[in-house]
């Protein structure tokens, strides 16, 4: 398996042509302009792309005028030496978060073509690029997983903003990442199977007045606090407790499943969080988004009833 991992600055959404929002936690161009080039990462463009960036970084600095330094796609894969680009690569997007006060997993790119040197479209450098179905963005909720640094192991980012990954220590790492991505696929609240709609007030799914594509839904986090408020923390399916399982740090880590798919609903709504969100822990959450033999989806009673 190909795979790169590419350190970004920290965004929600990474579409600032849907939602505007600052970027932190970059580098030198950041600190200075408030601004990142990696805001377009999960943005679709019209020919049903996405095109991402991540900084290679420059041998004086931004300001020098000097052409950036490029991604060495050979050591993504030895072949590609001589190559401009190579395609089906798994490319992780990283940043750091101020929730976990270290490097996470933001979201990533499924067979990606990754550019040897920058390239452009519309105008932006971007030298990273995806069909839309194979974008995937965690939300603010979901991004824990940990990408060490070099600095506090034996792996991991070092002062580059690309890492390949190609230490011998770090290939259970890697299966780890890779394993963590396969189980999310089905689960991940930016994803075809909840295209989401337009809706008013209060709790809300998306932007007021703005509809969001595939891979652009926001999950309300005002929904999904009155959601574990009123129901608690704890699966409502098979009972699973992060905190009795892995410990006090980890206390009311859940997920929050959508009862009704919002591509089944089609009309404006108001989201009732203690009726149309439930807590589910990750396995149920995946098995409620996996299609059974007759072509439908698992009921929360149906695996209820499966787990009993």
């Amino acid at each position: 398996m190909d795979i790169i991992f590419c350190n970004i600055a920290y965004m929600e959404h990474y579409d600032i042509e849907v939602v505007e929002e600052t970027p932190k936690h970059g580098g030198q161009y950041v600190i200075d302009t408030g601004d990142a080039l990696e805001k377009y990462n999960f943005h679709v463009c019209d020919d049903g792309k996405c095109r991402g960036f991540v900084e290679t970084k420059y041998r004086d600095s931004y300001k020098s005028g000097k052409q950036p330094n490029s991604i060495r796609i050979e050591n993504i894969n030895p072949l590609f030496k001589s190559k401009s680009s190579i395609d089906g690569v798994t490319v992780v997007f990283c940043a750091h978060s101020d929730i976990e006060r270290k490097t996470v997993i933001v979201g990533w790119y499924n067979n990606a073509t990754v550019f040897r040197n920058r390239d452009k479209y519309n105008g932006r450098d971007y030298n990273l690029m995806c069909d839309k179905k194979d974008a995937h963005i965690l939300d603010t909720n979901n991004r824990t997983f940990i990408v060490p640094r070099a600095s506090q192991s034996d792996f991991g980012f070092g002062q580059a903003n690309v890492w390949y990954a190609k230490e011998e220590k770090a290939s259970e790492y890697v299966k780890s990442v890779l394993c963590y991505i396969n189980s999310k696929v089905n689960t991940l609240i930016f994803s075809e199977d909840t295209m989401p709609q337009i809706v008013p007030e209060e709790y809300v799914e998306s932007g007021i007045g703005k509809k969001i594509t595939v891979n652009k839904y926001e999950r309300n986090t005002n929904a999904r606090r009155k959601c574990l408020e009123t129901q608690g923390t704890k699966c409502v399916i098979c009972g699973f407790d992060a905190e009795k399982i892995y410990g006090t740090e980890f206390k009311n880590r859940i997920e929050v499943h959508h009862i009704v798919p919002i591509n089944e609903i089609k009309s404006d709504y108001k989201v009732d969080p203690t009726k149309d969100i439930v807590p589910v822990c990750p396995n149920c959450h995946m098995m409620l988004h996996t299609k059974m033999s007759d072509g439908k989806y698992p009921t929360i009673e149906y695996l209820k009833s499966v787990i009993k």
